[in-house]
């Protein structure tokens, strides 16, 4: 029976390392694309390998939660994606392989769910996002000079995708893993040049250590971390001034200019979205305009560059307070994992920090690719919960 079920451990593992490589090759295929659909054919035979193997693995474990946010996460995208599909009749998708990506957080996020439960080694999991993330990071930096749209003053999306793993590595009790690769995806974000991730990334630090040490107080600091934290924030400031780090001076010019250039003109997009919803008829502000909407009607840019906005003109006021639903059944998490003192405690609140940020100034909820990575750690999260894998373990 033990022999059995260590064959059967050992397949699940080999299935859950395919859908991560499957997860590996549709997120770096969309690193440097200002794209936001895959279109070569290979990717989207990788799009449709891992749509399908996550939805078959869940439909045939049938596990299902009670929590709120396996109810409220599950009804919003639905509804988000019957929406998007009807829009789509009047107003096309980009391409037909939208009609899948646009669903795949969800299922990622059912399938984190189940195999956390069938696999219940929630260090070898970790161990295996940990190589995902690091394989996403060394190929930002590989292919950074070598890629078509290159171009050294010119901001790129291409760090995000390995930013959003964060919640995954801290969820590590070894101090020097987190240190490490934090350090490597702050400093994809530096040659990304996006201040959106510079921010993003610090308030999820914040988050985690305010959660760790202030109202958890798992650990004791020390006068080593502080100085760490203290060269963290304020180090790379002083040194891009004092070097000719080129990314460095750039991200500090596009801080300089933010001021002038109000965000990126995000102040008038917001003005101008605003406007757009107000002169929403009714059934607009209802069920909102479709997917993607916000590139029409006098935007400047793809997007609000807000998700709140977007999903209340892409969705209306149906899909908007989904949305809403959805992050209080995230806070809702965050505080029982808390008041029981887990290990995940901490990392779930810097995952809210840094979907906050992006919330706000950016956008997580259209980019299908940037929310499976924050579905797969809910749904590993929730599931590690129910397994009361909540105590301090080492790995």
């Amino acid at each position: 029976m033990e022999k059995h079920t260590n064959i059967t451990k050992a397949f699940l593992f080999a299935f859950f390392a395919l859908i991560l490589y499957f997860v590996f090759e549709y997120q770096s295929n969309l690193m440097f694309s200002d794209e936001l659909v895959v279109r070569s054919k290979d990717s989207s035979l990788f799009v449709m390998a891992l749509l399908a193997c996550s939805l078959i693995y869940f439909l045939v474990n049938n596990f299902k939660s009670n929590h709120i946010l396996f109810r409220s996460f599950s009804v919003q995208m639905l509804t988000m994606y019957a929406f998007a599909l009807l829009m789509s009749m009047y107003h096309p998708f980009p391409a037909r392989i939208t009609n899948f990506t646009i669903i795949l957080p969800l299922v990622l996020f059912w399938f984190m769910y189940c195999i956390t439960y069938k696999l219940e080694d929630i260090r070898l999991e970790l161990v295996f996002f940990l190589v995902l993330s690091l394989a996403l990071t060394a190929y930002f930096f590989a292919t950074y000079k070598d890629n078509i749209l290159y171009d050294i003053t010119r901001q790129n999306n291409a760090a995000y995708a390995a930013l959003f793993y964060l919640p995954f590595v801290l969820c590590f009790k070894n101090k020097l893993i987190k240190i490490v690769v934090s350090l490597l995806f702050f400093l994809a974000i530096v040659f990304s040049l996006k201040r959106g991730g510079f921010f993003a990334f610090f308030a999820g630090i914040f988050a985690y250590l305010y959660v760790m040490y202030y109202v958890l107080g798992n650990h004791k600091v020390k006068i080593w971390e502080l100085l760490i934290i203290v060269l963290v924030i304020f180090g790379p400031y002083y040194l891009f001034q004092m070097s000719d780090f080129a990314p460095g001076e750039l991200m500090l010019a596009r801080f300089d200019d933010m001021a002038e250039s109000g965000g990126s003109g995000r102040l008038y997009i917001y003005m101008n979205k605003l406007k757009i919803i107000g002169n929403s008829g009714t059934l607009g502000l209802i069920f909102g305009h479709g997917w993607m909407a916000t590139g029409n009607e006098g935007m400047i840019g793809v997007t609000a560059h807000n998700d709140f906005l977007e999903m209340f003109y892409d969705f209306g006021i149906i899909g908007f307070s989904l949305f809403i639903w959805v992050w209080v059944s995230l806070i809702r998490l965050c505080k029982e994992l808390i008041i029981e003192k887990s290990r995940y405690a901490a990392p779930m609140a810097a995952s809210l920090a840094i979907l906050f940020v992006n919330n706000c100034v950016a956008h997580i909820w259209i980019y299908s690719n940037y929310l499976a990575t924050f579905a797969m750690f809910w749904g590993f999260v929730l599931a590690a919960k129910e397994l009361n894998y909540f105590k301090i373990n080492k790995i």
